[in-house]
């Protein structure tokens, strides 16, 4: 499993990581452990997926060639919205195009992470075909009420699997005395 603290990983040589299991934060807690306040998914008869990629709960999560025990699978366009009010301080996870997806010319995707409607972050254009590295996504959450994550197709809107692999908040609040 890839460790979210290392840097975004070489597709060639990810055997490098496969010798450092994905240990959560003491404070950490995954987003499928947790329950949304809303979530969509732009691909027709199928929803936002906990511990699975996008299809029908059946599918691993998977980014580069390492499956993923945690995270979330959807396909755009799609918006899964948390509630954080206030109680975490950080959000990681490792996003991008699911690695089955890789052969395919369609999968073209930009992922966005807003906190409160501000962005935090953007990966820019992600392909299936050729395969875009997965983005590592490391924000500050300190204080932020919702926390938004948005999958949008670029271009044509097929195969747009996405996942969010090991994603997960921790846990804590802003020091008040520090900001008085």
């Amino acid at each position: 499993f890839y460790h979210p603290d290392a840097p975004t990983p070489d597709l060639d040589k990810i055997e490098v990581y496969a010798d450092h299991p994905f240990q959560l934060p003491e404070k950490g807690v995954y987003l499928s452990d947790l329950e949304w306040e809303k979530a969509s998914c732009g691909w027709s008869g199928h929803e936002v997926q906990k511990d699975h990629s996008v299809y029908n709960n059946t599918s691993s999560l998977d980014l580069g060639d390492t499956i993923y025990e945690k995270g979330l699978g959807t396909h755009a366009p799609s918006e899964i919205v948390y509630k954080l009010e206030g109680n975490y301080t950080r959000f990681r996870s490792l996003v991008g195009v699911a690695y089955n997806r890789r052969d395919f010319d369609g999968p073209n995707i930009n992922v966005q992470v807003y906190g409160d409607d501000a962005l935090l972050f953007e990966s820019g254009e992600m392909k299936g075909k050729p395969y875009t590295a997965p983005k590592y996504i490391n924000v500050d959450v300190t204080g932020v009420q919702t926390l938004k994550l948005v999958v949008d197709p670029v271009g044509s809107n097929s195969d747009d699997w996405c996942n969010f692999c090991n994603a997960y908040l921790i846990q804590g609040t802003a020091d008040r005395t520090a900001l008085d």
